[in-house]
């Protein structure tokens, strides 16, 4: 919380790299650091990047969690700082699928379905029966548009359709719209938004679909 972010930047620095330290940096202290990473100052950036990174995997919870922050430099940075730490990052990922704001679970999910991440796929997949619409609705469209290679192995076409069909019951207009043209792209039908067409085709379809 210094005043001069560059100087704080270099003493966590100094310190994670002297072996005779032990020094261990609670969550009050790391977030100003990640903070950092959205500096206009080149140095205080960069020097909070190296000061994260060198901390390791303590960073990466507060790391994740200010992934919903809708900035894209600051998204850029952190994504760029997750990927850095290997499997490590991907298992911090993989735990934000159940955390209980679904935004860091949509973009934990894009950013596994991005890297691909095998050990990902299942805890991904799941997501397409998640309790909030948005979520499935989200993931579904990110798996088909970024194609991982694992897009089309594990999962179950007649669960995501009926999944689909539920989300048609969202109040909010983009879920229904996003979960009606998904359903379009599945099964070829188009009945757009209208949720009980959709349940009286697949009542009579589900078998040989």
């Amino acid at each position: 919380k210094h005043k001069t972010k560059n100087k704080f930047a270099t003493m966590a620095i100094k310190k994670l790299k002297n072996p005779e330290s032990s020094v261990v940096f609670p969550p009050q202290v790391l977030q100003p650091l990640v903070e950092c990473l959205n500096d206009n100052n080149v140095e205080i950036r960069l020097g909070a990047e190296e000061a994260l990174e060198a901390i390791g995997e303590s960073a990466l919870d507060p790391l994740i969690l200010s992934l919903n922050q809708r900035n894209e430099k600051l998204q850029s940075n952190i994504w760029m700082l997750i990927r850095k730490s290997g499997p490590v990052g991907i298992n911090h990922l993989i735990l934000a699928l159940t955390n209980e704001d679904k935004n860091i679970v949509i973009i934990a999910a894009f950013l596994l379905i991005t890297i691909g991440s095998e050990s990902g796929k299942k805890p991904v997949i799941k997501l397409l029966s998640h309790k909030e619409p948005l979520v499935r609705v989200e993931v579904y469209w990110q798996i088909v548009t970024r194609k991982p290679k694992w897009q089309d192995s594990d999962w179950n076409l007649r669960e995501v359709v009926e999944s689909l069909i539920e989300a048609l019951g969202s109040p909010e207009e983009y879920v229904q719209s996003k979960a009606g043209r998904g359903l379009e792209r599945i099964t070829g039908k188009a009945y757009g938004v209208n949720k009980e067409e959709w349940k009286k085709w697949w009542a009579e379809n589900k078998e040989k679909f």
